[in-house]
Protein backbone atom coordinates (compact mmCIF):
# COMPACT_ATOMS: atom_id res chain seq x y z
CA UNK A 1 0.00 0.00 0.00
CA UNK A 2 1.47 3.63 -0.76
CA UNK A 3 2.80 5.34 1.99
CA UNK A 4 1.56 8.75 1.29
CA UNK A 5 -1.26 10.57 -0.50
CA UNK A 6 -1.59 10.62 -4.11
CA UNK A 7 -2.78 11.97 -7.21
CA UNK A 8 -5.38 9.61 -8.82
CA UNK A 9 -6.55 11.65 -12.06
CA UNK A 10 -6.75 15.06 -13.12
CA UNK A 11 -8.75 16.22 -15.73
CA UNK A 12 -9.65 19.21 -17.34
CA UNK A 13 -13.36 20.18 -18.53
CA UNK A 14 -15.49 22.82 -19.34
CA UNK A 15 -17.40 22.59 -15.94
CA UNK A 16 -16.78 20.34 -12.58
CA UNK A 17 -18.21 20.33 -9.75
CA UNK A 18 -18.43 18.23 -6.73
CA UNK A 19 -21.10 17.42 -4.78
CA UNK A 20 -22.56 14.99 -1.66
CA UNK A 21 -19.00 13.23 -2.57
CA UNK A 22 -19.63 12.83 -5.97
CA UNK A 23 -17.93 14.66 -9.55
CA UNK A 24 -19.85 16.32 -12.32
CA UNK A 25 -18.42 16.58 -14.72
CA UNK A 26 -19.55 18.57 -18.29
CA UNK A 27 -17.54 18.22 -21.78
CA UNK A 28 -14.68 16.67 -20.03
CA UNK A 29 -11.48 15.05 -21.19
CA UNK A 30 -10.68 17.68 -23.93
CA UNK A 31 -6.76 18.66 -24.32
CA UNK A 32 -7.74 21.59 -26.79
CA UNK A 33 -9.40 24.86 -26.48
CA UNK A 34 -10.72 27.18 -29.08
CA UNK A 35 -10.80 30.41 -27.93
CA UNK A 36 -13.09 33.35 -29.72
CA UNK A 37 -10.46 36.32 -31.61
CA UNK A 38 -12.95 39.12 -32.11
CA UNK A 39 -11.44 41.59 -34.91
CA UNK A 40 -11.49 44.76 -32.35
CA UNK A 41 -8.73 45.54 -31.36
CA UNK A 42 -7.33 45.49 -27.60
CA UNK A 43 -10.65 42.98 -27.12
CA UNK A 44 -10.19 40.90 -24.61
CA UNK A 45 -11.85 36.86 -24.17
CA UNK A 46 -11.90 35.43 -20.79
CA UNK A 47 -11.86 31.92 -20.68
CA UNK A 48 -13.68 29.83 -17.84
CA UNK A 49 -12.77 26.01 -17.87
CA UNK A 50 -12.48 23.79 -14.57
CA UNK A 51 -9.69 20.98 -13.59
CA UNK A 52 -11.08 17.74 -11.27
CA UNK A 53 -8.77 15.77 -9.52
CA UNK A 54 -9.33 12.82 -7.49
CA UNK A 55 -6.77 12.31 -4.46
CA UNK A 56 -6.27 9.12 -2.22
CA UNK A 57 -5.14 8.79 1.11
CA UNK A 58 -3.88 5.51 2.68
CA UNK A 59 -6.06 5.33 6.02
CA UNK A 60 -2.91 5.94 8.24
CA UNK A 61 -2.50 9.29 6.75
CA UNK A 62 -6.07 10.35 8.08
CA UNK A 63 -6.86 12.84 10.75
CA UNK A 64 -4.29 15.06 9.24
CA UNK A 65 -4.12 18.57 6.95
CA UNK A 66 -3.07 18.27 3.58
CA UNK A 67 -2.35 21.40 0.88
CA UNK A 68 -3.28 21.24 -2.36
CA UNK A 69 -1.32 23.31 -5.15
CA UNK A 70 -3.34 23.15 -9.02
CA UNK A 71 -1.34 26.03 -11.28
CA UNK A 72 -2.25 26.63 -14.77
CA UNK A 73 1.23 27.57 -16.49
CA UNK A 74 2.01 28.47 -19.83
CA UNK A 75 5.11 26.09 -21.50
CA UNK A 76 8.46 27.60 -22.57
CA UNK A 77 8.13 30.05 -19.53
CA UNK A 78 7.73 30.24 -15.59
CA UNK A 79 5.02 32.17 -15.76
CA UNK A 80 2.09 31.08 -13.69
CA UNK A 81 -0.89 32.77 -14.99
CA UNK A 82 -3.68 31.50 -12.01
CA UNK A 83 -3.11 29.55 -9.22
CA UNK A 84 -5.53 27.69 -6.12
CA UNK A 85 -4.82 25.97 -2.89
CA UNK A 86 -6.45 23.95 -0.70
CA UNK A 87 -6.48 22.71 2.72
CA UNK A 88 -7.35 19.26 3.08
CA UNK A 89 -7.99 16.78 6.23
CA UNK A 90 -9.29 13.09 5.71
CA UNK A 91 -10.94 11.63 8.30
CA UNK A 92 -11.25 7.63 8.79
CA UNK A 93 -14.45 6.56 7.43
CA UNK A 94 -17.16 5.58 9.58
CA UNK A 95 -17.60 2.00 7.78
CA UNK A 96 -14.79 0.83 6.50
CA UNK A 97 -12.95 -2.68 5.73
CA UNK A 98 -9.56 -3.45 6.24
CA UNK A 99 -8.07 -2.18 2.73
CA UNK A 100 -10.57 1.27 2.48
CA UNK A 101 -8.66 3.52 0.86
CA UNK A 102 -10.30 7.03 1.39
CA UNK A 103 -11.06 9.37 -1.49
CA UNK A 104 -11.69 12.83 -1.92
CA UNK A 105 -13.01 14.69 -5.46
CA UNK A 106 -11.91 18.16 -5.71
CA UNK A 107 -12.80 20.69 -8.40
CA UNK A 108 -11.62 24.10 -9.20
CA UNK A 109 -12.87 26.68 -11.63
CA UNK A 110 -10.18 28.74 -13.80
CA UNK A 111 -11.30 32.01 -15.22
CA UNK A 112 -8.27 33.61 -17.52
CA UNK A 113 -7.33 35.32 -20.31
CA UNK A 114 -4.39 33.38 -21.81
CA UNK A 115 -1.75 35.45 -22.90
CA UNK A 116 -1.53 33.68 -26.23
CA UNK A 117 -2.06 30.97 -28.36
CA UNK A 118 0.15 27.85 -28.10
CA UNK A 119 1.11 24.91 -25.05
CA UNK A 120 0.09 25.25 -21.53
CA UNK A 121 -0.01 22.87 -18.45
CA UNK A 122 -2.02 22.34 -15.66
CA UNK A 123 -0.02 21.32 -12.60
CA UNK A 124 -1.15 19.84 -9.41
CA UNK A 125 1.02 18.87 -6.26
CA UNK A 126 0.26 17.54 -2.70
CA UNK A 127 2.17 19.20 0.32
CA UNK A 128 5.83 19.65 -0.40
CA UNK A 129 7.68 16.01 -1.24
CA UNK A 130 4.17 14.95 -2.06
CA UNK A 131 2.31 13.23 -5.18
CA UNK A 132 2.15 15.48 -8.47
CA UNK A 133 0.71 15.43 -11.83
CA UNK A 134 0.43 17.24 -15.06
CA UNK A 135 -1.76 17.61 -17.94
CA UNK A 136 -1.17 19.34 -21.14
CA UNK A 137 -3.02 21.34 -23.23
CA UNK A 138 -3.36 23.59 -26.32
CA UNK A 139 -4.38 26.74 -26.80
CA UNK A 140 -6.25 27.93 -30.48
CA UNK A 141 -7.25 31.12 -31.93
CA UNK A 142 -10.59 31.09 -34.16
CA UNK A 143 -10.82 34.36 -35.68
CA UNK A 144 -14.70 35.31 -35.32
CA UNK A 145 -16.69 38.41 -37.17
CA UNK A 146 -14.44 40.82 -39.99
Amino acid sequence: MNDRASIDYLILANHAEVTNGMLYLNGGGWTDLFRPVVSEPGTLYLNSFSVAISLSFPPELANRQYHLVISLEKLGDSQVLAQNHSAITVGKPVIATENTVPHILVAATFNVVFPGPGSYRIFSKIDEGGDEKDYLFRVHDVKIGT
